[in-house]
């Protein structure tokens, strides 16, 4: 799967070499947020292509292992040797993609109120307690995991699936439900960020 995802992104990244990338149009950014270089690739491919992460990069992995290290904590662990060697799999690179992760929308992507397909149970009793201080709204990302049903997140009528391809990455790199980007990545990341309760 890690070797899959990194040619994926490599593929990516490859097809644009060569070509001038900038973003067209000032929206660029919120609306690859919004999924749109998935949902309408014709506009957004060519003329925010920046924001959809199309653009070239010198920074890659050298060792086809990288993904897998980096999911398994490497980057943390041995410094010295992975973020020299495996700075695409640390999360060490600028790219578009980043742009759009780290840098914007301007605004917060919402919360959604309910993810279809996640299955509605709690699966710690202290689930009510935690509710009541709040932990609903202040602790996102292990709340929406341990209590979804306390905190009303699911309706069990789809699959919950990811809505991009990059997601496991993302995950890897710790962006589920932390920094400026943690509420974006639940919204838009759910299977990968441990949303859709046990298989």
């Amino acid at each position: 799967m890690g070797a899959f995802l990194l040619a994926t992104i490599l593929l990516l990244v490859g097809s644009s070499m060569g070509q001038d990338c900038a973003d067209d149009n000032g929206g660029c950014a919120g609306w690859a947020a919004d999924g749109e270089c998935d949902l309408n690739p014709g506009y957004m491919l060519t003329n925010c292509r920046l924001s959809c992460g199309e653009c070239t990069t010198d920074c890659a992995d050298d060792n086809a292992d990288c993904p897998g290290w980096a999911a398994d904590g490497e980057c943390d662990n041995n410094p010295g040797y992975m973020l020299t060697n495996c700075r695409l799999s640390c999360g060490e690179c600028t790219t578009g993609l980043d742009a759009v992760i780290l840098g914007a929308p301007t605004t917060a992507a919402p919360i959604p109120t309910s993810y279809p397909g996640v299955p509605c149970v709690d699966e710690d009793q202290n689930c009510a307690g935690w509710a009541a201080e709040g932990q609903c709204q202040t602790n996102r990302y292990r709340m929406y995991r341990t209590c979804r049903a306390t905190c009303g997140i699911c309706d069990g009528s789809v699959v919950c699936e990811d809505m991009s391809p990059f997601c496991p990455l993302w995950a890897s790199y710790g962006r589920c439900g932390s920094g400026s980007d943690g509420d974006w990545m639940l919204n838009t990341c759910p299977l990968s960020c441990g949303l859709c309760g046990k298989s």
